[in-house]
């Protein structure tokens, strides 16, 4: 039984994530996650407050709710966040009591259902009833959003960590804050935030959301560091801009914004995050039943004609056949150094995929389905996973099938044998040992190989080349659309030709059998 706690303030404001626990064992003993625990206040049993109870959720946020029983069935009825010094004991006492006078009778039974009145109370709007906006600030809205594990702005689900993370530093990083955040994908490549300590600042992880942003209030705790933070960048929630009601937000007002913001690549980070945030705003009714277009939408950025990003210098790169060659002898030897890496990147070159979506494929999703009657064994990549959110398939060639081959042999390697248990087809040999038997650990993000930059650079050293790992897809995207054409676009994941024609495909080699084996020939010489 959770252990009940004083109904003050100060007793709700000691409240601790990192003192309960949301993981449980479910049917067939699989790892489970609760999304809340509720908590239950002592001395409220014989008063009019019986039933009141607080939420824990696990991504942070305290809420009050009402238990109780009507017509022989067990309810829950929200009452409201809990916001020290806004809505605390007090305010949530007298809401509590105001409802239990019109809705118990003398003996304390429930005569009327709070959550019917409820819906009845806000069940039609006329014309003259819309909900009016809230009145929000963009830091309020930026808060809410980090709660709710920055949902897309158009698609359901939230953001991948990667973009999550990415947006999440225009919004609240350059700050110690953000060094506090860890961003995870969770099994349908929805991503979502946990918190750690901050060696470096010798900070305690955050007990959730609260926590961190009463520890790290708007100016507090910007990074002055010049080897951190070079450009001395400062956050939307760090500046006057997280100041400002989020209806009052406009081209002119974002446009000033972005005024002394010199690199492209930063602007067009800063419109992406401004937009996630608004249509969060929209989606959940803070700028009411009317509100405006999106501020971001009549904004023109002017591309520059030399991009300054750093990996710019390979968009015009190209590997000749012999360098791949180099590329893939060099992984396979690096297998034994960097085992799972190397493999990935041989993934990786033998299908043109993405990186990122190689390193989140699962055992599972290498299956055998039917093409026009002959069964083939493919690489299924759920919507989930993939840039375009849309399912897409890599049919597993002669190469692919010795990766995965290779794949095994690694997990017969003394020592190895644990990583049959790690549901990822490319594990990280980095897991925390002590955490092996803890529930659900096995089978979450962290047991994921999220890089192999290490590798790559031991590959790329051994095979005497330069260039990044993109030129890998580049290669096979080029050669794809000398072999087959236009169908090239089926195998490389691309929804359009001219994107291959402007960014792939260079006329280098010579053409050869227009199908998915024939393309793998380029590569067959090294696994036969």
């Amino acid at each position: 039984m959770r252990k009940q706690i004083k109904f003050t303030d100060k007793g709700i404001a000691n409240l601790r994530h990192s003192d309960y626990d949301f993981t449980y064992v479910g049917k067939g003993g699989s790892a489970k996650t609760r999304k809340q625990i509720e908590i239950t206040f002592q001395d409220l049993r014989h008063t009019r407050l019986r039933g009141l109870k607080i939420r824990i959720f696990k991504n942070g946020g305290l809420h009050f709710c009402l238990s109780y029983w009507f017509n022989k069935k067990s309810k829950r009825h929200p009452l409201g966040e809990y916001i020290p010094g806004v809505f605390g004991k007090k305010e949530v006492e007298e809401k509590l009591y105001k409802l239990t006078e019109t809705h118990l009778n003398d003996q304390g039974q429930w005569i009327k259902d709070p959550a019917i009145t409820e819906r009845n109370r806000t069940r039609v709007i006329t014309d003259t009833q819309f909900k009016n906006s809230q009145k929000k600030t963009i830091n309020e809205i930026i808060i809410a959003c980090c709660k709710a594990d920055f949902p897309k702005g158009k698609r359901a689900g939230s953001l991948r960590a990667r973009s999550a993370q990415d947006l999440s530093r225009y919004l609240i990083g350059y700050n110690w804050r953000h060094k506090h955040l860890v961003f995870r994908d969770d099994i349908d490549g929805n991503g979502y935030i946990t918190f750690k300590p901050n060696w470096h600042k010798r900070t305690a992880r955050p007990d959730g959301w609260l926590d961190l942003f009463n520890k790290y209030e708007p100016g507090i705790g910007n990074i002055t560091s010049t080897k951190l933070n070079p450009f001395k960048a400062r956050s939307i929630y760090d500046s006057a801009l997280g100041k400002t009601i989020i209806d009052d937000l406009n081209e002119g007002i974002i446009k000033r914004y972005l005024a002394d913001k010199s690199s492209y690549g930063t602007r067009k980070g800063i419109i992406a995050s401004l937009k996630i945030i608004w249509y969060f705003a929209k989606d959940n009714g803070y700028l009411g039943d009317k509100p405006g277009k999106d501020p971001t939408l009549t904004i023109n950025l002017k591309k520059p004609f030399e991009s300054k990003s750093l990996g710019s210098i390979h968009n015009d790169g190209q590997y000749t056949p012999e360098e791949i060659d180099r590329i893939i002898s060099a992984s396979e030897q690096e297998s034994e150094n960097h085992p799972f890496a190397a493999e990935s990147i041989l993934f990786q070159t033998y299908s043109g995929q993405r990186k990122a979506q190689i390193l989140k494929l699962r055992p599972h999703h290498i299956k055998v389905i039917d093409v026009n009657g002959v069964p083939r064994k493919v690489a299924e990549f759920p919507a989930g996973i993939t840039k375009k959110g849309k399912k897409e398939y890599v049919v597993i060639t002669e190469p692919l099938q010795e990766v995965l081959n290779q794949i095994e042999k690694i997990k017969e390697r003394p020592g190895y044998e644990k990583y049959r248990f790690v549901p990822w087809l490319f594990p990280s040999t980095r897991s925390n040992k002590k955490r092996i038997d803890e529930p659900g650990y096995l089978q979450s993000d962290a047991t994921r190989l999220k890089d192999n930059k290490t590798c790559w650079n031991a590959v790329k050293k051994l095979a005497a080349v330069g260039g990044a790992r993109k030129l890998l897809r580049k290669y096979y995207s080029t050669h794809a659309v000398e072999v087959i054409g236009d169908q090239a676009i089926k195998l490389t994941g691309h929804d359009l030709r001219s994107t291959l024609d402007k960014h792939y495909w260079k006329q280098q080699i010579n053409k050869v059998v227009p199908n998915a084996d024939k393309v793998a020939q380029l590569f067959k010489k090294k696994v036969s």
